[in-house]
């Protein structure tokens, strides 16, 4: 019997192939930022509890090796967890409130010592005072805005704190049900990409603290040993800028800068800067031998996608909670992918040799293409 072979060519039914994924994938993407957009709260509180439960992910596991309940461990993980970034908001509270208006008017005099050095002609000019003014609306606390959000704060904590707690307790018996409903091979699969990807972002999450600690520590120590006003405040700020990937280096110097060059001088704020610099070169060389290096492999053109997607959506916490997600996103992105096929990719490596074979092989492949008459 002469085997039924297939009259695409193979270029064909790879892009075939290719083509239901990226349209299955797309249609998920459009779904889950319908959901988005329809519950941002919500998500909003999931999006920050899988982030958090990610970080404390390892430590729990290591707490459960050493025989101690689900319980004990949530409890343990999530009150220490909790407790540091408790201490980092109060701190951040205290040192900010009552110097934050001061610090505003610093910035804005030092950007006009810039524009004034600067010499700028009308056109540099009126680009500039436009910079200044986005700039002082950015920094400028909107009483009505913060008042009209602190219901929706207070719903992505509470049902924040609830998810991660759970998340710590039973999150592994979830991901075991759903591993059960793949297949075998999609299953090993899946596991493994997850794995590497859930390390990724608690090696992120504890890198960007770390960096943003120095970076806040530095600045406030800097101005201090100068005798700048305000070095704990200017220190704070360093500390908040340093959880925004890469624009939030730039940005938090700059503003550190420009206040430290109100306040103290050019030498405060050369001095400043390039502390700030120096910090974190070696910071990064330092942890190239670690396996926090290996948490940052996400282009920055992703970033720069990511993080006004994570404004539009999420506001503040979609800007710090939505790189982490991209981070296990593009981690378990290959092997998701690859559970999409019906069979382990050594099966269907196997089934298109042997197919070409027979096409190649087969006595009357070529009459049987041939056309009649």
């Amino acid at each position: 019997m002469t085997p039924v072979t297939s009259l695409a060519p193979p270029w064909l039914v790879r892009a075939a192939a290719v083509g239901w994924r990226v349209l299955v994938t797309i249609g998920m993407g459009v779904v889950l930022l319908f959901i988005a957009y329809r519950i941002p709260v919500t998500l909003t509180a999931i999006l920050v509890s899988l982030v958090f439960a990610a970080a404390l992910a390892p430590t729990a596991i290591r707490l459960r090796a050493r025989g101690l309940s689900r319980i004990a461990v949530a409890a343990i993980t999530f009150i220490a967890g909790a407790a540091l970034v408790v201490l980092a908001a109060v701190i951040l509270i205290v040192v900010l409130v009552g110097d934050i208006r001061s610090v505003l008017g610093a910035v804005q005099a030092g950007f006009a010592e810039v524009r004034d050095q600067l010499g700028a002609t009308d056109q540099l000019a009126a680009l500039l005072n436009q910079l200044d003014d986005s700039l002082a609306s950015t920094l400028t606390p909107d009483i009505a805005a913060i008042a009209g959000s602190i219901g929706n704060v207070v719903t992505v904590l509470v049902l924040g704190t609830f998810l991660t707690f759970f998340l710590l307790a039973d999150g592994d018996r979830g991901w075991a049900w759903f591993l059960r409903q793949l297949r075998p091979w999609q299953a090993q699969a899946v596991q493994a990409s997850a794995s590497h990807g859930l390390d990724q972002v608690a090696w992120y999450v504890r890198r960007t603290f770390l960096l943003a600690t120095l970076d806040g520590l530095v600045a406030g120590t800097v101005l201090t040993i100068l005798g700048v006003p305000f070095a704990g405040a200017l220190g704070a700020i360093a500390f908040m800028a340093g959880f925004v990937p890469y624009l939030g280096a730039v940005t938090g110097g700059a503003i550190v800068g420009l206040a430290a060059l109100a306040l103290g001088g050019p030498f405060a704020a050369a001095a400043v800067v390039g502390a700030l610099i120096v910090t974190s070169i070696v910071a990064t060389r330092m942890l190239q031998s670690t396996p926090m290096n290996s948490s940052i492999d996400v282009h920055p053109m992703l970033v720069l996608v990511a993080l006004p997607i994570g404004v539009a959506l999420f506001g503040v916490l979609g800007l710090l909670a939505l790189l982490p997600i991209t981070v296990f996103a593009r981690a378990v992105a290959r092997s998701v992918v690859a559970a999409l096929d019906m069979a382990p990719p050594s099966e269907e490596r196997d089934r298109q040799t042997a197919a070409a074979a027979e096409l190649a092989t087969a006595p009357d492949a070529e009459d049987a293409l041939t056309p009649v008459g």
